[in-house]
């Protein structure tokens, strides 16, 4: 996917990593016994790498002094640890050009001895521990780890150092209570070490089974981005922390991510933090696809207000933003405001990237940043070359990059776009480049930016599919579908004709060769080129009738006009290469769920004993993607490409990542701010602290693996719900109370709070959602699985594998009784690991417990052999009726419908019960019945009621 010259160039460095390789792999030395040979031992540069494959243990008398240039891996054999556990002396001296580099599952651990550690760069380690000893770090890293570091008892000095990327910086533990202190004056409680380094100094005497207080001293250090604090201090004595750069002008945080615990002292601090005057570029960001906020200013009876269009609260809202078959809006007094910090100050979509954008600026790493907000239904070019509409009148993203560049500490700018924001700042550029002004952009940083597009957008279009925006908020499918078949933004995302050459195919695919529901004519056939596509789109609904355009299930035809604009826009963007002056970066997501095509098929409806074959679509998926965008098209042409993992770099935050928040990710900002402050004119040093982030790798992800994950799927009215071990939740949730009400805009909301999980809306309608959940398959992880009731009728719940992107399981409990007390349960245990072989589903998964009417006792206990006949059901019904002990004549009629029906079934006149799959209008909760109003039961026996009725 890369031009010649860069695959050439590519080529030569390869083979020169490779040839250094060679004599690194012969001078390796593996560390395979549990103490040092000699009691002073030196670890060179020749020597090295040095492979600790099991705990080595440094004796009290003993000294192992670590040189300039040496690369330590502890990486254990299968019979354990491989820490250094140090009881003596040990000193890692490295040099400004010659770093030392330590990485690992191993922890460096400190009992009752002297460490120095100076120019070395410890990274994905298991830390660093300092017990009852003495420790000098200064000018080196740590960072990509759990706790950093543990002190207890410890006499610590850190300068000139970063202490970033972690989980926890340092945790100073406490101490046991009676302290017993000495002063380093009498060579009977010498601890060792180097020169005179703890001449007066409080220390611990070694026969003592007491600990004194630590004493922590932090100083001219950068302590950033981790991700749940910075320094817990749990000591009687305070932690000194003064003069350090804590990532923003006004201080550390003092709750949320890098805050403070306890007694520490951190007055005066450091307001800035920058390597030279050279450093470094304003920043320009162009937010995605429905990121920036738009407005529309309006008088009613005689008074101004200001409506905020989007995003929206209602469905009128959305409706104002519907365009004409050329793309135009239908209002054009609508205008751009700024890009998206949190939704109705609830969900963040770039807040905490807005704030870090503040704290670089703050801290005079740069001198400006600017959010260029603008339009997203509109054509590109439009965008670059029009004025955009704002509040304050009109602005030009052209000037407003020049004006950027002319304050700039560089005299240029660095881009960082996300999603739809990189397809526009690389028409800016090729625009700059025709003007002769491309020299004012420094470089580029691509977040998730779909440049040969992707196929989630074929589904958004003519079926209103994956409209999960704002942070898991679902826009209703029929009212997004219809915005978006005339946004010409949208076109411009679907895949092009580089993508067929490039990435997958085909995008659209036939189960079968007939399709029984929509008479598609000759046009059932896969679409793998870009042109079967694009006719497939447009024509899509072409033979269905206007009395079913709001049925979802069916697609509508797309725009032609549109459609070839798109064309010609990708025509000039994918040929294009940036200028070689210009310094490029991708970011990369993979590790979740990403739609790749379109599968279409039949499906059987029933309706009491009338039944037809309606359209049924799902989306096959990839894990190389970020949930909205494939891999290869994010990473085509757009530079040094660096990969995350979403769902590592999600575990260790702690959160789900996916396309439309990653750039909430510390993961995602620690590597903006290394490529933002990073020399471009050698990039080494950048890569080398880049591929020790956890979860982060340079180049594309290997596509020929596929991690092996579970697919949960549900049909008709249940709401999915899913918990791990720790009890994060990935499912539907309330919506806020600002936007439950009748002419709201949006479906439902969820969350995906479980690390590496993916909830999908695609398929089913806005009144009859159907919903699914892909889980990672490893680890060993115990899933809690629930399923709430929402109508009235019967539900199929599935359970699938895959491996290596194939089904190889599956469990599925079909046509099982609900209404909307209904709560049903089930575990899964997944793989021990990607390699072993799972149990069978079937086999591993507990029965399927129902309650029907959710008075807390199983009614059913399911299997996949679990059949229920037509008086079971009935049965059913009437227990949840008599529940709820209304008396009142409903009630009373019901029972007697019901009696009715046995009673003809009992004289065979009536077929067996068939799934119900239509939701009902109003949906009622799934609340304990025993809390419930006598309205909210009254419903409840209405739709019994409707349900019963479709049977007489």
């Amino acid at each position: 996917m890369y031009k010649i010259q860069q695959i050439f160039l590519a080529y030569i460095t390869g083979f020169l990593i490779f040839v250094s390789m060679i004599g690194i792999a012969n001078a390796e030395t593996r560390i395979d016994q549990g103490s040092l040979s000699h009691d002073h031992e030196t670890w060179t540069e020749a020597g090295s790498p040095y492979i600790i494959e099991q705990t080595l243990e440094i004796g009290a008398e003993q000294y192992l002094f670590i040189g300039p240039g040496v690369t330590v891996i502890a990486n254990p054999n299968e019979d354990g640890d491989s820490d250094i556990n140090v009881h003596g002396s040990l000193s890692m001296s490295g040099k400004d050009d010659s770093r030392i580099r330590f990485s690992g599952s191993g922890s460096i651990n400190i009992f009752g001895g002297t460490t120095t550690i100076s120019n070395t760069d410890l990274v994905n380690t298991g830390g660093l521990n300092i017990f009852r000893s003495y420790a000098q770090i200064s000018s080196s890293t740590i960072m990509g780890i759990d706790n950093a570091m543990r002190i207890k008892s410890g006499v610590v000095r850190i300068l000139n150092s970063e202490i970033s990327g972690n989980k926890t910086g340092i945790i100073v533990e406490k101490p046991q209570e009676r302290v017993f202190q000495v002063r380093n004056t009498d060579e009977q409680y010498g601890v060792g070490g180097i020169g005179n380094a703890l001449d007066d100094t409080v220390i611990l005497a070694q026969d003592t089974s007491f600990y004194p207080s630590s004493d922590v001293q932090i100083s001219n250090s950068v302590i950033t981005n981790n991700t749940s604090s910075s320094i817990e201090n749990y000591d009687f004595s305070t932690v000194t922390a003064l003069d350090n750069w804590w990532g923003s002008a006004s201080g550390p945080a003092q709750q949320g991510e890098n805050m403070i615990v306890g007694d520490v002292a951190y007055s005066p601090w450091l307001k800035n933090w920058g390597k030279s005057s050279e450093c470094c570029s304003s920043i320009l960001f162009i937010p995605g696809l429905k990121g920036t906020r738009l407005y529309r200013d309006q008088t009613v009876l005689g008074i101004s207000s200001t409506n905020k269009l989007w995003e929206p609260n209602r469905n009128a809202d959305v409706a104002k933003l519907y365009l004409d078959q050329n793309g135009q809006s239908l209002d054009p007094k609508i205008y751009a405001g700024e890009a998206i910090d949190k939704v109705f100050g609830l969900y963040s979509i770039y807040g905490n990237f807005l704030d870090f954008m503040d704290d670089m600026k703050e801290g005079g790493i740069i001198s400006e940043w600017q959010s260029f907000g603008y339009d997203w239904r509109l054509p590109i070019d439009d965008i670059v070359l029009e004025k955009v509409k704002s509040s304050t009148g009109t602005k030009s993203l052209i000037e407003s990059i020049s004006t950027m560049a002319s304050s700039s500490k560089t005299g240029k700018v660095t881009i960082v776009a996300h999603s739809n924001g990189g397809l526009i700042m690389k028409y800016l550029i090729n625009q700059l480049a025709t003007k002769g002004m491309d020299a004012i952009v420094d470089k580029t940083i691509s977040v998730a930016v779909p440049y040969l597009g992707t196929p989630s957008a074929i589904g958004s279009i003519i079926h209103g599919d994956g409209q999960s925006i704002l942070s898991g908020l679902i826009l209703k499918k029929n009212t997004a579908r219809t915005m978006a078949v005339n946004m010409p933004s949208a076109y411009s995302l679907l895949p092009s004709r580089e993508y067929f050459k490039k990435v997958f195919s085909p995008t659209i695919v036939f189960a079968s060769t007939t399709i029984s529901s929509v008479d598609f004519g000759t046009d059932i056939e896969d679409k793998d080129t870009y042109e079967e596509q694009s006719d497939f789109v447009v024509n899509a609904g072409k033979k269905i009738s206007k009395s079913n355009q709001k049925n979802t299930s069916l697609p509508i035809s797309g725009n032609s006009i549109l459609m070839a604009a798109a064309d010609i826009i990708q025509g000039i963007l994918t040929p294009y290469s940036l200028p070689s002056t210009i310094s490029k970066w991708a970011i990369v997501g993979w590790n979740k769920q990403t739609e790749k095509g379109l599968v279409y098929s039949d499906k059987v409806d029933c309706v009491a004993t009338n039944c037809r074959n309606t359209l049924a679509h799902v989306a096959t998926t990839t894990l190389m993607g970020d949930g909205t965008v494939v891999s290869p098209s994010a990473a085509y042409d757009a530079g040094t490409t660096i990969s995350m993992d979403l769902q590592s770099t999600g575990d260790v935050e702690d959160t789900s990542i996916s396309h439309a928040n990653i750039l909430e990710s510390s993961t995602t900002q620690a590597v903006i701010s290394e490529i933002i402050k990073g020399d471009k004119t050698d990039d080494s040093d950048i890569l080398d602290r880049l591929d020790d982030m956890t979860g982060v790798s340079i180049g594309e992800p290997d596509y020929s693996k596929q991690p092996s994950f579970i697919v949960l799927s549900t049909h008709s009215p249940v709401d999915l719900h899913v918990y791990d071990e720790k009890g994060r939740h990935t499912g539907i949730v309330d919506l806020p109370a600002e936007l439950d009400f009748e002419d709201s805009a949006f479906e439902a909301a969820f969350e995906e709070n479980i690390p590496g999980s993916t909830f999908t809306d695609i398929g089913g309608t806005d009144d009859d959602p159907e919903y699914q959940v892909y889980l990672p398959d490893s680890g060993g992880q115990r899933y809690s699985i629930g399923l709430n009731g929402t109508g009235v009728g019967t539900f199929t719940f599935k359970i699938e594998r895959v491996r290596n992107g194939s089904f190889v399981d599956a469990v599925v409990y079909k046509d099982l009784p609900v209404t909307p007390l209904t709560i049903a349960s089930t575990t899964i245990v997944t793989a021990v690991s990607e390699e072993s072989l799972p149990a069978p589903l079937a086999s591993s998964s507990v029965a399927l417990a129902v309650d029907i009417d959710g008075n807390g006792s199983i009614d059913l206990s399911a299997t996949e052999k679990t059949d229920i006949d037509q008086a079971t059901y009935l049965q059913l019904l009437r227990k949840t009726i008599s529940s709820m002990k209304l008396n009142d004549n409903k009630v009373k009629n019901l029972l007697k419908r019901i009696d009715r029906l046995e009673s003809i079934m009992k004289q065979g006149k009536s077929n067996r019960l068939i799934r119900m799959i239509s939701k009902f209008e109003k949906k009622i909760g799934n609340i304990n019945h025993r809390k419930m109003s006598s309205n909210d039961k009254n419903k409840i026996i209405e739709l019994i009621g409707l349900y019963i009725a479709r049977f007489e």
